[in-house]
């Protein structure tokens, strides 16, 4: 086979997961489980695509040993992914003897195939190009198998990551889990890529004529999938994730006077001494300053304003913005210098927050305001 734009593109992408692989086994930041297994997933996914090479450009002629010595290691790209969202998303967690039960499926697969390595180079030539002759005959089973472990892997990796930012929402006050969301869309990239290569193989039952081009699609798809989140943890790393507290939920408040009282203390605690305009204020600096448990905190905020932490923290940030805008004084700001001084991090979330919570922009009601009081 000929070199041709797609092979092109999934021979840079081969040779990026192996450098990003190794660039995050090497950086030694704290916190480096996540970033270990993220290394695994790039490297696993970066031998698959070296894999497709190989068979593509027929270096197996000169090379037999290596056929299908990469596919099972198509069951352990969803056990990794599954450690990498564990260990990002969860408190320190021991690795317990169960755990190991995550590489049965790649064990299984090797024994599956293992008769198969033990045949001469030319037998191992003969069986794989007489796969692909009567592919449209029979169904990969094998295949099939590993696009199921994965999609389980992947959903419920997805799963982790919702309760994380769940969690993490009612921790930080900042654009944090803003910033993390991407991860969410990179996982349903992946489980896109499960989804498009089930319904290639489906479809190459009927027509094998289209096998070449569905593979372009589906390796270069991957591949870019997992580099987006390697180049995020290697330009990143020092906020590529905040592991979430887990609120203790023993101790709760039951008495509606607790919680009227508590809230007073806490409304009164935000209008004397402006908390907010630290833009890194977490629940657990709150908590501090108040002397209340970050649970009770948590629990009254989320009954008497009917918001969690982020959220009642950035309404008295909008507020305050909505204070300095047409005032003199600040004309010499920008917007986002007034926004920054009242505690938001980012424009970016001080224009998304600002218009979630008013319905306008910083321009617009900047402009009502002016109409309706000229002489400011």
């Amino acid at each position: 086979m000929d070199q041709n734009v797609w092979t092109i593109l999934i021979t840079y992408a081969t040779v990026q997961c192996f450098i990003l692989s190794a660039i995050l086994l090497y950086r030694n930041e704290s916190k480096d489980a996540p970033k270990r297994w993220l290394a695994l997933v790039i490297l696993l996914v970066g031998l698959q695509c070296l894999n497709f090479l190989y068979e593509y450009f027929q270096w197996y002629e000169s090379a037999p040993p290596f056929i299908w010595t990469s596919a099972p290691l198509w069951f352990l790209v969803g056990p990794a992914l599954y450690f990498f969202s564990r260990s990002a998303v969860q408190k320190k967690k021991a690795f317990e003897w169960y755990d190991h039960l995550h590489i049965v499926p790649f064990i299984a697969a090797i024994l599956y195939i293992g008769r198969f390595y033990l045949l001469d180079g030319q037998a191992k030539i003969t069986i794989l190009t007489s796969f692909y002759d009567t592919y449209s005959q029979e169904p990969d089973y094998f295949f099939y198998a590993f696009l199921l472990s994965e999609f389980i892997y992947g959903f419920y990796a997805l799963y982790l990551f919702n309760q994380y930012f769940r969690n993490v929402g009612d921790e930080y006050s900042n654009d944090l889990i803003y910033q993390m969301r991407w991860i969410r869309f990179l996982l349903m990239g992946f489980l896109g890529f499960i989804l498009l290569s089930f319904i290639y193989n489906i479809l190459l039952l009927f027509n094998f004529e289209y096998f070449i081009q569905a593979d372009y699609i589906t390796y270069l798809f991957l591949a870019i999938v997992v580099q987006v989140l390697g180049f995020s943890a290697i330009l990143n790393p020092q906020s590529f994730f905040k592991t979430p507290i887990h609120l203790d939920k023993t101790d709760k408040l039951n008495n509606s006077d607790e919680f009227e009282a508590m809230f007073t203390l806490i409304r009164n605690h935000m209008h004397n001494e402006k908390p907010y305009m630290n833009p890194e204020l977490r629940l657990s600096d709150l908590s501090r300053e108040l002397d209340i448990p970050s649970h009770k905190l948590s629990q009254v905020i989320n009954k008497m304003a009917d918001q969690n932490f982020f959220e009642f923290i950035n309404s008295y940030r909008v507020e305050e913005v909505k204070k300095r805008l047409p005032k003199s004084e600040y004309e010499h700001l920008t917007m986002v210098g007034i926004a920054q001084e009242c505690g938001f991090n980012s424009s970016a979330s001080f224009y998304r927050v600002f218009k979630q919570q008013t319905q306008l922009t910083p321009s617009q009601f900047l402009q009502r305001y002016t109409e309706a009081d000229p002489s400011e």
